[in-house]
């Protein structure tokens, strides 16, 4: 009977420790851990369960402006699936992170939220989110493609891409109405373009400092409103503008897209 009783305490024992050890989230990145058990270790246990991951609402300056002191991974962000907001400039000046994956749970990416994470690889906006604050990639110079998927809806706003020097490619799915002013400006080394059928305007700039574009497939059946100058003058010599069947002579004719050498309605 002694050595039952003292059989079924060893199995308690080793479940307990089990279910405490698969609670407590593995960082990958002893930086990002720390900050978070500075700001959200409730226990004193010197690590983050995923119930404490859950109890964050706000990211606050937890990161902003963590400079050389940044982590470089920081995927169990994931796991705090409170949050509802990136607040703005939450991860401003992070310049060693390289990537992130946000919880399912976000709907609204503030302004500034991630400029300049000069490093910044990669970032998947999760289907959640339904607004981006202006300049919220600001010089996130090391992204090579983006894809803004069909959840967020309205516009891509000011400055929102800008100066992303790395970003080759761009897709912005259905659901954005408004490219806005200098939403990517300058990204040097942008290479190709979809806009959705839902475009209904291209603002001035969106598109300034872009001498590389090659491709721009224009979903929009109807020529969105071109306000200003949206294209270097290079880009309207070299890129193909790739537009709906039966909508060629429409944008040959529009303000602005007129302006396009090469206009086809053959699609990808």
């Amino acid at each position: 009977m002694q050595r039952k009783l003292t059989l079924i305490l060893l199995l308690t024992g080793l479940c307990c420790y089990t279910l405490a050890h698969v609670e407590t989230i593995p960082f990958a990145d002893m930086t990002a851990k720390r900050i978070c058990v500075e700001l959200w270790d409730t226990d004193g246990d010197g690590e983050i369960s995923f119930e404490e991951a859950r109890g964050v609402t706000d990211l606050a300056g937890a990161f902003c402006l963590r400079l050389l002191n940044s982590p470089s991974t920081f995927s169990e962000l994931q796991y705090f699936t409170s949050l509802r907001e990136i607040s703005p400039r939450a991860f401003t000046d992070c310049y060693h992170l390289r990537s992130i994956a946000l919880p399912s749970s976000v709907q609204f990416i503030h302004e500034h939220a991630f400029s300049s994470c000069v490093q910044l690889e990669e970032v998947q906006i999760p289907t959640s989110v339904q607004r981006l604050g202006q300049s919220c990639f600001f010089r996130c110079t090391s992204l090579q493609e983006i894809l803004v998927p069909p959840s967020v809806r309205d516009s891509i706003p000011y400055q929102a891409f800008a100066y992303c020097s790395e970003l080759q490619r761009a897709t912005i799915e259905a659901n954005i109405r408004i490219i806005g002013v200098r939403a990517f400006h300058e990204c040097s080394r942008l290479l190709t373009i979809t806009l959705p059928f839902t475009t209904t305007k291209v603002c001035n700039d969106a598109f300034t400092g872009c001498p590389e574009i090659r491709q721009i497939f224009c979903r929009a059946t109807t020529p969105p409103e071109y306000d200003g100058n949206v294209f270097d003058p290079r880009v309207l010599s070299n890129a193909v503008l790739f537009v709906p069947e039966g909508c060629a002579e429409a944008y040959r004719q529009a303000n602005g897209w007129s302006s396009f050498k090469f206009i086809t309605e053959t699609f990808e």
